[in-house]
This record gives C-alpha cells, structure tokens and sequence, in this order.
C-alpha cells in the first residue's frame, strides 16, 4: 500500500519467555480472595452499567495461580467489538506459524517483448499494493515487454464470498473499515480520491490512487472559504464512477472502499502498463488458474508482522483476509470465512476457551456477529501468550499501553507493561489483554465487555481502565 493511504486509515516487544512444545488448555480459574481494590472497582462499574441499561461480562485473573482478582458475569457471552480478533488472531499464529508469509506475482510467458496472457495472483497477501504492482511492471518493461494481450486475475485462493458475514448489516457504508476480501486484493481494496483547489471561482481538480477503476466527474468549485464536498458513488460495468459536487477552498482527500474487487486489482494494473508504454490490445478478466510459468514473483512480511495492523490498529480488512486464508489453509481448498470461523472455534475449544454461549462467525468483530464472555477472552489471552512458539509473536501485536495502536493515550502510568486489545461498537466496548511482570511474563490477564449502552463510549472506557489499573496496583 502507499504510504498515503496507510497514513489515511490508520512496538515494544517483551523479552522472550515461551518454553516447551506444545500449548496446553488453561485450567479453571482458582476461587477469588477477599475482594481487593480491584473487585470494588469492578463492582462499581457493574452497577453504573445496570443503571445504564448495560450488561457487563468481566474478569481478572493471575495468570501463574489461575487466582481470581475481580470477576462479574465471567461467564456471559456477549458481542466482543473488536476483541473478536484476539481468537482470530491466535488461531492464525498456531494453525499457520509466525513466519508463514503470502506469495504473489505476475505470470505468463515473455516472448519477443510480448505477453499474450499476463495473469497476476495472490494467495491473499493483505498488504499486496498498486507499488508493487507498479515495481513489476518496471521490472518487465526493463526486460523487454512492448504488449500484452489479454490480463486475467486469479482470485482462485478464495471462495467468490467477497463481502464478509454480518457485513451486509450496513451495505451502504462506503468507508475503507467496511471494505470487502478477495484474493488478490490491492491496496486493501480502498482508493484515495484527492482535490485540489484552483483560482477562486474555477472548477477543482480531482484524481484518484491508484488510477484505473474508478471514473471521476462532475464539478466542486474552488471557493474562498470552507468546504462542502458532496460524494456520489455507483458501480459501473465492472468498476466504480464518482460524481463529486460541492466546493472547497483547501485541498482535500478522502478514502472509500471498492464494491466490487474481483478485478479492481487487474483494472490499475493495465492503466499502470499503460503508463509505461506497454501495449495492451485486450481487456481484463477473471482467471489464469493454470498459468504456472512465473515472471516476477514477491513473498510478504511474516504474519507476526502483518498481524501488528489488527492488534494494535484493530483492522477490520486484515482481520477479515486472515480469517478467509486460515480458512483455506485448515480445509485444504479455497478460503472461505466459515472456515477459517470454525478454525477459530476450534482453537478456542483446544485451549479451553470457549463458553457454551461462544459464537465466531467473522474475523473483525464488526457488527453484531460474535459472542464471546470475560472468561473466555482472558483464557484465549493466556493461552495465546503462553504458546511455546507463537506467544512473543501473540503479545507483540498487541497495543502497547501509553505507546503504540489504539492504546497509545491509555495506561501511561503502568510504564509499557500491558498490552491490549480494544473493541468499540456503537453498543459495545471491551478490553482484554495481559499485564507483563518484571521478565516479561504476563502476570494478570484481563477482560472486560459492556454491551447495550450507546454514546457514552470514553466513560466506560475511563471506568474500564481504572478496574485494570486497580488489579495491576495490588499485585505487583
């Protein structure tokens, strides 16, 4: 991706502590002992909760006696918002490995200048860009391509189920957090539009990144003050038109998502061919399933390193193409979210961490999908950290407290020892997460969910915030 757009939608490490072979299911927690500041807490964001109409699930446990320090409903399963990707993302580290890395690439025969048939193909790399793309097609034009005659995408990693489940709950929301999977997917399947003023009166000039799929018209004026710039989207014939109106007295830029991406990808690829001076006497489609013959090929970062965007961005495309390609990698064909749900149920179940309520139906934790209670998110917690061979890769995604992610403003005062995941729905806010002792091991493990109360987001975040920093406080 450009760094524009990353810049537009969006690590300490602890030291080495994982021994072993093998993970083991965490047993039971032990019986609480007399309440402490941290149950009194608790008990007081319980009750503000049950005055707002809420439901609270909560626990905190230490992790080396399985001792309770303060619960509430441990036990009821409620939406997790964005906590859903704790169990995404453990589940993808134990069934896939920390160093398991996506492949993609350009393939056909070079001939004489000529490509007849140019394929391009990923096996569901999130992070696949329109710069790498644009590298490719310098790499070929410097050994020789003059043409291309047709250009097919194979999206055959995946199944053809591009939205992901509980997504069509807000089918009209075109922002980049609602945007859609594919196999080859470019630039996490969301473009740049940017508009930039001109003499006051004259129209704006506007452009899109990556160019290719997306057709712009209509007319924003430039304006001495303020900005009122009307977006009107609307597939077409396989890609995407924009009518913008308005004006604007500044330049502006914004991000939408593709519709539809089966051949977003394949479309910028043949406008940046063209832009180099290559030939393409075809147009473009899906396929080339059998097209083996390699010209220029790319792995990915490890996915210890791609899974930093979903534990300390909470990012809802990651999470969702990762879920799709576990999906893939434990049923042996072509990745699909059901799958990759049952994968993820199936860690839960082996690591002792799913309730009789427990529901994973998509990766994000976006909408009203999942269910998981307090107790079995801090036993996902601990079970993910303490895997002998992915639990530093586990907790170095993590948000870093007062540091990094969608913790960066949180928890200062505990000195870069909690790492955590936040979860933020309009009707449901969470926290879970391990607190790391003197060697960097997770002392206390934490999880708190409220649903059902609307608007008062930062309160029950302050409120949150103060039963884990309780906890930590009385058992250092």
């Amino acid at each position: 991706m450009r760094p524009t757009l990353l810049a537009l939608l969006l690590a300490i490490a602890p030291a080495g502590y994982a021994t072993g072979t093998h993970a083991e299911p965490a047993p039971p927690p032990a019986p609480a002992r007399a309440a402490g500041d941290a149950q009194k807490e608790l008990d007081r964001l319980a009750a503000w909760a049950e005055r707002e109409k809420g439901e609270l699930s909560a626990q905190v446990i230490e992790v080396a006696t399985r001792r309770v320090v303060a619960e509430k409903n441990p036990g009821l399963p409620l939406n997790p918002a964005s906590n859903a990707k704790v169990p995404t993302a453990a589940a993808a580290l134990a069934r896939m490995g920390a160093d398991h890395r996506f492949k993609s690439g350009l393939y056909g025969e070079l001939k004489d200048g000529v490509v007849p048939r140019l394929v391009l193909r990923s096996n569901g790399d999130p992070t696949l860009s329109s710069r790498d793309l644009d590298k490719w097609v310098k790499e070929l034009v410097d050994a020789g391509l003059k043409r291309v005659a047709d250009i097919q995408v194979d999206q055959s990693a995946f199944d053809a189920r591009f939205v992901p489940p509980a997504f069509e709950q807000q089918p009209a929301e075109w922002a980049p957090f609602r945007a859609p999977v594919s196999a080859v997917a470019l630039d996490r399947n969301a473009f740049v539009v940017r508009v930039v003023p001109a003499k006051l009166g004259e129209p704006a000039q506007a452009s899109v990144d990556p160019a290719g799929f997306v057709d712009v018209d209509g007319k924003v004026l430039t304006e001495k003050k303020g900005k009122t710039l009307v977006v009107e989207m609307r597939p077409s014939g396989g890609a995407l038109a924009i009518r913008l109106s308005g004006h604007v007295s500044k330049p502006t830029s914004f991000v939408k998502r593709v519709d539809d991406p089966r051949l977003f990808a394949a479309h910028v690829l043949r406008a940046q061919l063209k832009r180099r001076g290559v030939v393409v006497d075809g147009g473009v489609g899906e396929g080339g399933k059998d097209e083996t013959r390699v010209l220029v090929e790319k792995t990915s970062e490890p996915l210890s390193v791609i899974l930093r965007d979903v534990g300390k961005h909470s990012d809802n495309f990651t999470a969702e193409m990762l879920l799709k390609a576990l999906g893939g990698h434990a049923s042996r064909r072509a990745g699909a979210s059901a799958d990759g749900a049952a994968a993820v149920t199936e860690w839960l179940k082996s690591a002792g961490a799913a309730d009789p309520g427990t529901r994973i139906v998509n990766g994000s934790g976006l909408f009203d999908a999942n269910r998981l209670s307090a107790a079995s998110l801090v036993s996902a917690q601990v079970a993910a950290s303490n895997d002998p061979k992915t639990g530093v890769a586990f907790v170095e995604q993590l948000a870093v407290g007062g540091i990094d992610g969608t913790l960066r403003n949180r928890f200062k005062q505990l000195k870069k020892k909690l790492r955590g995941k936040t979860g933020t729905l309009a009707r449901a806010t969470s926290l879970s997460g391990v607190v790391l002792g003197a060697d960097g091991r997770p002392r206390l493990a934490f999880a708190v969910v409220i649903n059902g109360i609307a608007g008062k987001a930062d309160e029950q975040r302050r409120r949150i915030d103060r039963v884990v920093e309780k906890a930590a406080a009385e058992r250092r």
